[in-house]
């Protein structure tokens, strides 16, 4: 069935991936039910002891997951393109796993720079734990190289970076790795495995943030771990000794929203397309930063490994920073706030000074902000930046 699953375009994959298999001579429900259940009771202790034998796979308590939990990690894993999947409480949750499973005491991890913020905290966690970690910078493969150690076992990704949205060379780096025999890891939110399969490339192991496009309606938190069966084992067990589980509702709800995952993905890449295009031509915007669009610096890297343009991107503005809070105000259809990927526009000021980092200074003295474009018309939002950059001196 997974190898089935593969074939298909990614709009046919969303439909079909982790529903009930109905077979000719059958009936049954479109969606799974949503099986809510702490205990699991079993006939007879024959049963018990023949379920347990793989609690990864069967019922056997409501911590491993129902039914309905099974079905969500079948259609994550065939939407990024692996073998198995584990559901976490949320996207740090599943970095936290990724993390905990694969660097242990003595050993050594790379992460690149930029980072999402919480890459840094789990660093720290695992070196409380007695592991060593490096940042590396995520456009130098040279650095890369040589901050490599004998006891270097896992390269992290994130491409595009956080904030900055700097694009990495997913296949060299799988390279550099495979020469030392280290594994390599990814975030790949940004894509929501859609527009772009870093397994695919050679990634040994795939995480997002089911939070941001994949549940896409601002009412789930959830993060997901995809992987090959190498590395089922550990991932199993650390998942297991983190005590991490998911519930019944939730899933119910990833697997409503990944239905129209790649349709919404499209929407919001073609209206933040739209937008950045006219936000380009403003007298007060100082810059755009978009992978997807052909002047940004890393264009061209980004066709090579992603299909398509995302909603989400960076710009700065050529006003002074105690005029933002009049800028954000006057917005009315973007609102401020956390998180992006749904259907509702977003955006976020940032100081330069907190996310730029060696290598990639920005202009201190102009305003940052990141904008997320959801399923508004983009004329819409247009109107509403010009507006609210109208009032602005």
């Amino acid at each position: 069935f997974f190898m089935y699953m593969k074939k298909h375009h990614s709009y046919t994959q969303a439909v079909l991936s982790g529903r009930p298999k109905i077979g000719k001579g059958e009936a049954g429900l479109v969606n799974p039910p949503v099986d809510r259940a702490s205990t699991i009771i079993f006939g007879d202790q024959k049963t018990l002891e023949a379920q347990r034998t793989d609690q990864y796979e069967n019922l056997i308590y409501g911590r491993y997951g129902t039914t309905i939990t099974k079905h969500a990690e079948d259609a994550i894993a065939a939407l990024e393109g692996g073998q198995e999947c584990l559901l976490c409480p949320s996207g740090v949750a599943a970095l936290t796993l990724m993390f905990m499973a694969m660097v242990h005491a003595g050993e050594h991890v790379l992460i690149p720079l930029p980072y999402y913020w919480h890459c840094g905290n789990i660093a720290e966690l695992l070196k409380r734990n007695g592991a060593e970690y490096d940042f590396y910078h995520s456009q130098n493969l040279e650095d890369l190289k040589s901050k490599i150690k004998p006891n270097t076992k896992l390269i992290h990704m994130e491409s595009p970076g956080s904030n900055t949205f700097e694009v990495q060379d997913i296949e060299a780096i799988v390279k550099i790795a495979r020469q030392h025999k280290i594994t390599t890891s990814i975030d790949n939110t940004y894509a929501a495995g859609v527009l772009c399969r870093p397994l695919e490339w050679g990634v040994d192991i795939v995480m997002q943030s089911l939070t941001k496009y994949v549940v896409g309606h601002a009412d789930v938190v959830m993060g997901a771990v995809v992987f090959n069966k190498p590395h089922s084992k550990i991932l199993h067990v650390t998942h297991e000794q983190l005590g991490y589980c998911v519930n019944a509702d939730d899933c119910s709800l990833v697997l409503r929203s990944l239905r129209t995952l790649p349709l919404r993905l499209s929407q919001s890449g073609e209206g933040g397309m739209q937008v950045a295009d006219w936000l380009k031509q403003q007298k007060k915007v100082a810059e755009i930063i978009h992978p997807g669009c052909k002047q940004d610096a890393y264009f061209k890297v980004y066709k090579k490994y992603f299909s398509g343009p995302n909603g989400l991107f960076g710009f700065s503005l050529n006003i002074d920073h105690t005029k933002v809070p009049a800028f954000i105000n006057a917005l009315h259809l973007i609102k401020t706030g956390f998180s992006w990927g749904g259907f509702e526009s977003l955006i976020l000021y940032q100081r330069p000074k907190d996310i730029e980092y060696e290598g990639r200074e920005f202009d201190r003295s102009r305003p940052y902000f990141r904008l997320y474009i959801g399923l508004e018309h983009p004329d819409d939002l247009i109107a509403d930046l010009n507006q609210a950059l109208a009032k602005i001196k």
